[in-house]
């Protein structure tokens, strides 16, 4: 309750230790909990509906057992989720069913960032300054990997251009 600060339900997963819940069109996706499920919850639409019947479970997926640092992304019916050790895992967010599971090669360091959508592309990145974009969709395709300094953030997309942070510059790229 936003007046009162008091919890409406029990939770309704376990802790999530890392990565942060993804919210779309009233569905949360958690995941990066010590068991590495991915859960999908479907939100009531009233507070009288959610203490009444509380929050419906879509889905479980068990994940590769790793963590999950970065929050997952959802992209036309898709969601990505990435580990520390660069393993990418495609889920439908409709079902849970799995579309690809892939270790991306190409990264250097621990993925800490979370996987980022941009102009039908998917951008991963490790921390040792390498980042790899993909197609978006259900089958894993590959672009050349870009080596940059090394760095934690995600990049920004605005218009045309992509801004990118390490840890010495700033980059635009349009």
């Amino acid at each position: 309750d936003v007046k009162t600060g008091k919890a409406l339900i029990a939770p309704v997963f376990k802790p999530l230790n890392y990565a942060a819940p993804l919210v779309e069109n009233g569905v949360i996706y958690a995941l990066g909990r010590a068991d590495s499920l991915c859960v999908a919850l479907q939100l009531p639409t009233s507070v009288a509906a959610l203490r009444k019947d509380g929050v419906k479970e879509l889905w479980t997926r068990g994940l590769k057992r790793d963590r999950y640092y970065g929050s997952p992304v959802l992209h036309e019916g898709l969601l990505y989720a990435f580990t520390r050790n660069h393993t990418l895992t495609v889920l439908d967010a409709k079902t849970g069913e799995t579309a690809y599971t892939t270790r991306v090669k190409g990264l250097k360091g621990h993925g800490y960032m979370s996987p980022t959508v941009a102009g039908g592309r998917v951008y991963l990145n490790g921390e040792k300054g390498s980042m790899v974009t993909l197609q978006t969709g259900r089958e894993y395709v590959e672009a050349t990997p870009v080596q940059f300094g090394p760095f934690r953030s995600n990049p920004i997309f605005t218009g045309k251009r992509m801004y990118l942070r390490t840890y010495e510059y700033l980059y635009c790229f349009e």
